[in-house]
């Protein structure tokens, strides 16, 4: 089974201490990620992806399904979220999560369709999307 994760930053993830880093920290990205799974054994991708811009996007699912030869699943863990009210959040910050949030993960979900639809043996697909939205309350 292939996993791609979609993160906005990166970081030295044999830098982070201590390891494996509070997933809520600044430490925890994708790299922290990616090392977990190769320490455990299993074979890793790590790869930088801004999903606001759809290109991106698409270079990380063709990389991807380069190197594993299929994609079988999404997990989409991109999120932004500001802890506002609506008179003091802004227009920006909406934008910000508009982009990443919805459009994200649409864009996501658009660029891993096709792969999936050529994993069934009855055309009809065969994939899992599993999205880790941020909280709505604090």
């Amino acid at each position: 089974m292939q996993v791609v994760v979609a993160g906005k930053t990166t970081s030295d993830a044999s830098k982070c201490s201590p390891f494996p880093p509070d997933p809520n920290s600044q430490q925890s990205t994708v790299n922290t990620v990616a090392r977990e799974i190769t320490d455990a054994g299993g074979e890793a991708l790590a790869l930088q992806v801004d999903v606001r811009d759809y290109e991106n996007v698409e270079i990380l699912v063709k990389q991807t399904v380069e190197k594993f030869g299929r994609l079988d699943v999404l997990v989409y863990n991109s999120g932004a979220i500001w802890w506002s009210s609506v008179e003091k959040t802004p227009m920006k910050r909406f934008q910000l999560m508009q982009r990443v949030n919805p459009e994200g993960l649409y864009g996501a979900v658009q660029a891993c369709l096709p792969h999936f639809y050529k994993n069934g043996e009855d055309g009809k697909g065969k994939g899992q999307i599993v999205v880790i939205s941020p909280p709505i309350v604090s």
